[in-house]
């Protein structure tokens, strides 16, 4: 995806009623600290 891909996705999720929960309820975003995004990507192999 392109930055203006990106940007027209996250501008339609939370043009929505309910942006952040599916129409069952369950969540469709997860919040993820960016000490864990760092430790994941510059973790040793």
């Amino acid at each position: 995806m392109n930055f203006e891909e990106m940007e027209a996705l996250v501008n339609k999720l939370f043009s929505l009623e309910n942006p952040l929960t599916c129409p069952h309820g369950r969540p469709t975003t997860v919040i993820i600290p960016g000490s864990k995004l760092l430790s994941e990507f510059l973790r040793n192999s």
